[in-house]
């Protein structure tokens, strides 16, 4: 795939997210990186060690967090609405389960788990409103992270873990309207036989995974130590298996044929045999391997749009901005 990179001079950026052509600091009170080079820092300042954050198409609303922190604030047009809350256990082990989901006429909803950390709510962003189920509650003992709805927003993918510890990823089916939402029962399972350690949207039915190089198997297991392949919900199987030469972190997928890992640095990979066909040293973007990630460094600001093929790394001093072009 051809690429175009590009260079923004700009130090201690604290978060990154995409808005149309943009990227916004919202860490940082909503500083703007207009895509004609500009920079717009409003006289805005979030008191709080805050150093992640989500935010609709739009940019509306938005989430302020601690990755490995209980706390985050709700804003809407910049202005802060409310506090939410995870529970404490383990919280200063795994990445802070917290998404946002669009629907068109309907008001944003946070998916996030401000009760026990294996129980998923769904609330009104703005309002507080709960819709997931307020009944009786028996979920699963799994910790929630790397929460991420499919493209038409029917389905939601938890990337955690169990306790062993082991990463896995389940997926649920999400409620139409105001409908209330089993979000205790799986729909699916990634993979429940192998360990699932980064996974991504292709579309609404694939999903693009990696495996754990450090997991044992036999000789009859199809997924192999540091695997990387695309996985049917509709069909529960694998396509395109290979074994990259390359240890596998966060994925951007770039449709089935393509994927960005974010491993140390960015490198481009062929899907349908591990091939790298583009890397980036340059850029630093962690070493991210699970949702478990109190034994690394911090990690810096990237932002990721698969659908728009771009993606954005800061550094102590630029931010580093990579575009693809469909082959």
């Amino acid at each position: 795939m051809k690429f175009v990179e590009r260079k923004i001079k700009y130090p201690a950026v604290r978060s990154l997210v995409w808005q149309d052509g943009d990227l916004i600091d919202w860490v940082a009170g909503g500083t703007r990186f207009s895509s004609d080079g500009s920079v717009t820092r409003p006289p805005v300042s979030y008191a709080g060690d805050f150093d992640a954050a989500i935010a609709t198409s739009t940019g509306d609303i938005a989430v302020v967090y601690k990755r490995l922190g209980t706390k985050a604030i709700v804003l809407n047009d910049g202005e802060v609405v409310r506090e939410i809350n995870r529970s404490y256990y383990q919280a200063h082990a795994y990445e802070y389960p917290l998404c946002l989901w669009e629907r068109e006429g309907q008001p944003t909803m946070i998916i996030h788990c401000p009760g026990g950390y294996n129980q998923l709510e769904i609330e009104e962003a703005v309002s507080g409103q709960r819709l997931s189920n307020s009944g009786e509650r028996n979920p699963p003992d799994f910790f929630h992270s790397r929460l991420s709805i499919n493209p038409s927003g029917t389905h939601l993918m938890s990337a955690g873990w169990v306790w062993h510890p082991m990463d896995a990823a389940n997926i649920y089916r999400l409620p139409e309207f105001n409908a209330k939402s089993d979000l205790d029962t799986p729909y699916d399972t990634v993979d429940s036989a192998n360990e699932i350690s980064a996974c991504s949207w292709v579309n609404d039915e694939l999903i693009l995974a990696a495996n754990s190089e450090s997991l044992e198997v036999d000789e009859e297991e199809e997924f192999a130590p540091g695997s990387l392949g695309c996985w049917s919900i509709k069909s529960r199987r694998w396509s395109k298996l290979s074994v990259p030469d390359t240890k596998l972190g966060q994925l951007m997928p770039l449709g089935e044929d393509y994927v960005v890992s974010f491993y140390e640095y960015p490198k481009l990979i062929r899907v349908s045999d591990g091939a790298v066909v583009s890397e980036w040293p340059h850029i630093h973007s962690g070493k991210q391997t699970s949702s478990i990630i109190c034994h690394i460094d911090s990690l810096p600001p990237i932002a990721i749009d698969s659908s728009g093929l771009r993606f954005a790394v800061a550094s102590d001093k630029d931010i580093h901005v990579v575009s693809f072009e469909a082959d």
